[in-house]
């Protein structure tokens, strides 16, 4: 049906005829099905004139909503009306199939589906028992509801959308964990939603999909982006810091993907930051998180001086000096920072926290003479020679 035939058929209410006849339908009841669901109340499937009915029903909706996206508002309620007869659990793939189809075009507006709520979930639902189709279809329809702020109360009253959402990544294609973990990225954006992983247990799920159940770079781009929308919120930051989010963090931040890594960079920034994120980062072994991470920074001057203000201000809220690993660590980072750096800001960085290190030291210690640290700042003499704060640092270490 093309643009000029469906607004011809709404102008001679297209809609309520339709509404109108399946109310009316009078289904042959010989050819009534029975089924029994477990210890529910026995239900009576569609049958084969009324299936008749409802799948050519959902077509036409399909093809309204799809070339009318801007119908009136009556309309759409009696296009939501006529879902609500026919996208029902024992309705059949196909019908659930249009009705999904439907309700995906419907989510291009920004208007509350809250009315819809109770077929969306027999959507979602079915779209788990191992139809593809429904899944993709579904996968779409939940990330344009995210889009939209009209929906974000519903889809965050409670845990249900982030499990099913991390339901349909679990056992989806590529293009539905792409188009989930968009709607998860635009979830995380708001507070209640990083409760809801924490709180019921979720996000170990998510963590797990990030790193293992996909190889798609673009999916854990959109995943990073995701946990860095968590870490934002304040009423979880801690929780957040102590368990998988971090670890996860970390994990991801090793990727060839430069959109990754500057993603995590700024996440670290914003982290190190607040004094009181000190303590917490320092036992999640932010040193050793740093020393390996300063490895892909290539010749980015940018993201050097990210990193090394991070540490900076870290470090600042330490309260007792350096253990051994930290000392290697600490050593180990500013090197490879000074190796790269070309700047002068970020070179009397990596200068200052290598004189932390050797301030740090104790006699026993050989890690500067085993490290041959005293080589390395002469080697990378051009990066500092010049600048009189780095080599007045340069002396006292």
């Amino acid at each position: 049906i093309n643009e000029q035939v469906v607004l011809a058929l709404l102008k001679h209410d297209l809609i309520p005829k339709l509404l109108t006849e399946l109310e009316n339908f009078e289904p042959d009841k010989s050819l009534k099905k029975k089924a029994y669901y477990g210890e529910e109340e026995e239900a009576k499937l569609p049958g084969e004139d009324e299936l008749v009915m409802w799948k050519a029903v959902s077509r036409v909706c399909v093809a309204v909503a799809a070339r009318k996206l801007d119908m009136s508002a009556a309309n759409r309620t009696g296009v939501e009306d006529i879902l609500k007869k026919v996208c029902v659990p024992l309705a059949g793939d196909e019908v659930l199939l249009q009705c999904s189809w439907c309700a995906a075009f419907l989510s291009l507006g920004a208007v509350d589906f809250q009315p819809m709520e109770t077929e969306l979930k027999v959507l979602l639902e079915a779209s788990l028992k191992d139809n593809d189709s429904l899944l993709e279809t579904c996968s779409t329809l939940v990330y344009n509801l995210t889009c939209h702020p009209s929906n974000t109360d519903m889809l965050l009253a409670s845990e249900y959308y982030l499990n099913i959402m991390i339901h349909m990544m679990r056992g989806g294609k590529e293009m539905v964990q792409a188009n989930v973990v968009e709607a998860m990225r635009n979830m995380c954006c708001h507070a209640p939603a990083s409760v809801w992983l924490a709180k019921k247990d979720i996000l170990p799920d998510f963590v797990v999909i990030a790193l293992l159940r996909t190889n798609s770079e673009s999916i854990k781009s959109v995943c990073c982006d995701a946990f860095y929308n968590l870490l934002c919120h304040e009423e979880m930051r801690r929780a957040f810091l102590g368990g998988d989010l971090w670890w996860a963090t970390m994990k991801v931040a090793r990727s060839e993907v430069e959109r990754i890594r500057v993603v995590t960079a700024k996440a670290l920034f914003n982290l190190c930051c607040r004094e009181e994120n000190s303590a917490i980062l320092r036992k999640q072994t932010l040193m050793s998180f740093v020393k390996d991470f300063a490895h892909f920074a290539g010749e980015s001057q940018n993201f050097l001086k990210s990193i090394l203000l991070s540490v900076h201000n870290a470090v600042r809220g330490f309260t007792s000096r350096f253990d051994a690993n930290e000392r290697q660590c600490a050593i180990e980072f500013a090197m490879t920072c000074l190796a790269g750096c070309r700047e002068e800001e970020p070179v009397v960085l990596a200068l200052k926290i290598l004189l932390k290190a050797a301030h740090d030291t104790i006699a026993s210690d050989k890690n500067f003479v085993e490290m041959d640290v005293l080589h390395t700042i002469e080697r990378n003499k051009e990066a500092w020679i010049n600048s009189v704060e780095a080599t007045v640092l340069v002396s006292h270490s």
